[in-house]
């Protein structure tokens, strides 16, 4: 797949090595569309679609990195992954 957006990281290459994600499978189905909503938070319900669920992440998020138990560990994230265990994502 190609990735048009420069936001947007593409996990090609083995960049979820290390982390607890796998590569998705995924066939576009036989219908009609043109454009289709992938998912970039990983918090959708139906992967790989978006289904907006990011919308009102932002203060679960931000009370799951203020408690994360590995908090202090993510200002050595070096490789940029974000850190499994609460969702916290370093500046790319």
């Amino acid at each position: 797949m190609m990735n048009r957006s420069p936001e947007i990281p593409e996990i090609v290459g083995g960049s979820h090595k290390g982390t607890s994600f796998r590569p998705l499978k995924w066939t576009v189905p036989e219908r009609n569309q043109s454009v289709y909503l992938l998912c970039v938070c990983k918090y959708t319900k139906c992967p790989p679609i978006c289904d907006a669920t990011h919308i009102g992440l932002t203060s679960t998020i931000q009370k799951q990195i203020e408690n994360c138990p590995l908090k202090q560990e993510h200002s050595n994230i070096g490789d940029k992954k974000l850190c499994q265990q609460c969702g916290f994502v370093p500046d790319w």
